[in-house]
């Protein structure tokens, strides 16, 4: 295992092609061992050197003697606190949660979870933050800077025509008034930062965003607001880039950043830690949590820019929104199809979820307010009257439950689906104006928030 050890120990075992050539390129100045035959697994296993301790294995389906859980097993009994990623093409005849209950930490199938895979990369640069010359840019979109900001992480663009990062502010300095012009008058608004720095990068984002939520800053309060919207359109701008050029990856990226960046605010407002609640509450299923993270940050966001009820409370209604429907399958925001098709004890219990969410929060020992407990119990209402569990009159909604439901459909629409358009949010407002779901009065100061102009530009 000497050689492991002079690798960075990272250790790829059986990746096929495709898995190989996306870590080769993606993580260019790691170095890896890479064991691709039966004969180094064993030799692998039959080592038995104190210093094997490697803590990121990469693990593919292209041993021959060996099946995927054979390995999961093999390689957690012998690497106990490693992290086990395994990248797959396909999912046939394998179950995920099979590969996981055999040790696996991680799965992933290309090329649907690339992005989420290119995530996984910026912890190998985090965790080989030594290794010299090794940097993975993350794009990330601007938060209300302003000249003489001291900045905490350093920022970097990129130029095409070049093919390279420039770094144009380093980490302790303040940026200079001359860049920030520079910035606007380049329309640049999306920006690259160290992956190794993202922690001290949501930090700062979340105290921009604390600021301008406060009343009593020192700025005006025209000027708060704007701020305030511009710095949510531009962050929905790169998230769903509806262009011909638009960067799916770069877009994933940014919703993440809006999801950390909601979390750290939430726990400044309230104390709360938003991972442990969620944690909590929905365990981990990965599905659930995907959904409900993004669905929380987006109705947060929204409600800092419109001004509709608490921030905070949005936050942790998008959280628990779905709790009591955890295990059940169903598309996030379905239709009258698919309500139609399920069993009666099927159908009952998801026409029940919005009301059953308070109970299982309290077997769950989590307590939230009555305000958060209206929110997620009126979320399936309708403006119509067509909605469930009560099928209230429009008058009798509250309007965070509407913003709630139109955050969960912007997710819904944003999302990838063979043979179906995915929506930019604006898009998706157009389509929830004719479902007849939300009042044209919140709808409006949705999609004011959503089409006014910026100050910014999200282009390169």
């Amino acid at each position: 295992m000497a050689s492991v050890e002079k690798y960075n120990r990272v250790l790829t075992i059986g990746l096929d092609t495709e898995g190989l050539n996306l870590m080769t390129s993606e993580l260019a100045n790691v170095s890896m061992y890479h064991v691709d035959t039966d004969d180094k697994f064993e030799a692998l296993l039959e080592d038995e050197s104190e210093e094997n301790f490697i803590p990121l294995i990469f693990c593919g389906p292209k041993l021959n003697q060996f099946s995927p859980y054979e390995v999961a097993q093999t390689i957690r009994n012998t690497y106990p606190q490693s992290r086990i990623i395994f990248i797959l093409g396909t999912t046939e005849d394998l179950k995920i949660s099979t590969l996981k209950k055999n040790g696996a930490s991680e799965v992933f199938i290309l090329p649907n979870d690339k992005s989420l895979l290119n995530m996984e990369f910026d912890d190998v640069v985090k965790l080989i933050g030594s290794a010299p010359g090794l940097t993975r840019y993350r794009a990330v979109q601007l938060f209300d800077i302003e000249p003489e900001d001291e900045l905490p992480f350093d920022l970097s663009v990129f130029l095409p025509m070049n093919n390279k990062y420039i770094k144009v502010v380093k980490s302790g300095d303040k940026v200079r008034r001359q860049q920030i012009d520079k910035f606007k008058e380049k329309q640049v608004g999306r920006v690259f930062i160290d992956s190794r720095q993202t922690d001290q990068f949501y930090d700062y984002c979340a105290e921009k965003l604390a600021d301008l939520n406060d009343p009593n800053s020192a700025m005006s309060e025209t000027e708060r607001k704007q701020k305030l919207q511009t710095s949510v359109r531009d962050l929905f701008a790169t998230i769903h880039d509806g262009s011909d050029n638009a960067d799916f990856e770069v877009g994933r990226q940014v919703m993440k950043q809006s999801e950390s960046v909601v979390a750290k605010f939430l726990e400044k407002k309230t104390g709360i830690s938003f991972h442990k609640q969620i944690e909590a509450a929905l365990g981990s299923t990965e599905d659930s949590y995907t959904h409900a993270s993004s669905v929380s940050a987006i109705a947060s966001l929204l409600s800092m820019a419109t001004e509709i009820g608490k921030p905070e409370d949005l936050a942790l209604a998008g959280l628990f929104h779905d709790v009591a429907l955890l295990g059940f399958k169903h598309d996030p925001y379905p239709g009258d199809e698919f309500v139609e098709s399920l069993e009666a004890d099927e159908r009952k219990k998801y026409l029940d979820h919005p009301m059953d969410a308070q109970r299982v929060l309290k077997t769950k020992k989590m307590t939230i307010t009555p305000e958060i407990v209206k929110i997620i119990e009126q979320h399936h209402e309708r403006n119509d009257g067509k909605g469930f569990p009560q099928a209230l009159s429009a008058a009798k909604i509250i309007p965070e439950a509407q913003l709630l439901s139109i955050a969960d459909q912007i997710e819904y629409y944003g999302q990838f689906r063979p043979g179906e358009q995915r929506l930019s949010p604006l898009q998706a407002i157009d389509a929830i104006e004719k479902n007849g779901s939300i009042s044209l009065e919140v709808l409006f100061k949705v999609r004011k928030v959503l089409k006014s102009e910026s100050n910014i530009s999200t282009r390169d």
